[in-house]
């Protein structure tokens, strides 16, 4: 649940594709600028489709831009907000922080303890909780508090109070019977990776087996249908009825982003392959984000 928190990320190897917008809102879609976060020994900039640096690697971690064009960074230990010009949103305060949710709220940590904030940076739930997950499309959030698990909603107000020892993220509407090692979210196809005897596979709402567990890893599918997927010791990419799209020919391979490219690793470095498995940034790079 706290793979998206900026800072507990980057304990492994993380890469992502990035998008941002024009500085120009006028320009079309296909005048929208695309740069990757790219890490040099332990510092983390940006570049653009070509290589260049747009920003010069300073961060200790980066994270994706949003729509808005929007980035949490991690500098000097501490998490804040950039534009696309590298100019502070948010100022670095935050140990931690998470994706924004529909709400407009993002979870955050500060002092060991975890609340949450507005795109502002502000707080809106004060950091109380020992740990806490990120608002789910009920309007419902995991918290931890006093060493069990309970509900908030978007006042920081106990819904199901903390008596659990564990728990996940759920929607109220369905309820699926503990059955799997390890399960994700729902994607908008109304399906979720989940594992089972030690392969992944994918669920539908009702945990019936949609795809069979039969990789080694997988992640969630993506916009274009698409999910990452490995088979003995390549991955490629499956469609929503488990079929290869693009054949396991890579040593690694990220998610696709919204504009149809991922990040895949080839004889030891990192490029960028589109929806057809071709490379549109040849690897050059030995890590990518």
């Amino acid at each position: 649940m706290f793979s998206n928190l900026l800072g507990r990320a980057f304990r492994g190897i993380f890469i992502s594709l990035v998008l941002i917008l024009s500085p120009s809102a006028g320009q079309a879609d296909t005048d929208k600028n695309v740069l990757f976060a790219v890490c040099v020994e332990d510092r983390c900039g940006y570049v653009d489709v070509r290589g260049r640096w747009v920003m010069k690697p300073r961060f200790e971690a980066a994270n994706p831009f949003n729509a808005e064009g929007l980035a949490w960074v991690q500098y000097r230990g501490k998490i804040g907000r950039i534009n696309a010009q590298g100019e502070w949103i948010v100022k670095p305060a935050f140990e931690e922080a998470g994706s924004f949710a529909s709400n407009g709220l993002a979870l955050a940590g500060s002092g060991g303890k975890y609340g949450y904030i507005n795109m502002e940076g502000e707080w809106v739930i004060k950091p109380v909780f020992e740990e806490a997950g990120s608002f789910d499309s009920n309007g419902l959030a995991l918290a931890k508090s006093g060493g069990k698990w309970g509900y908030i909603n978007t006042e920081g107000e106990w819904v199901i109070k903390p008596v659990f020892e564990d728990a996940v993220s759920f929607d109220l509407k369905w309820f699926i019977k503990p059955a799997f090692e390890e399960a994700g979210s729902f994607d908008s196809n109304g399906l979720a990776l989940a594992k089972s005897g030690g392969k992944y596979g994918y669920i539908n709402t009702e945990g019936e087996w949609v795809i069979k567990p039969a990789f080694e890893d997988a992640g969630s599918f993506a916009s274009n249908g698409l999910a990452r997927a490995k088979s003995g010791f390549k991955y490629g990419y499956i469609n929503t009825k488990g079929e290869w799209v693009i054949k396991p020919v890579f040593e690694y391979a990220v998610s696709f982003a919204s504009n149809g490219l991922a990040w895949a690793k080839s004889g030891g470095k990192y490029g960028c392959i589109n929806t057809e498995g071709e490379w549109v940034i040849k690897p050059a790079f030995e890590d990518g984000r």
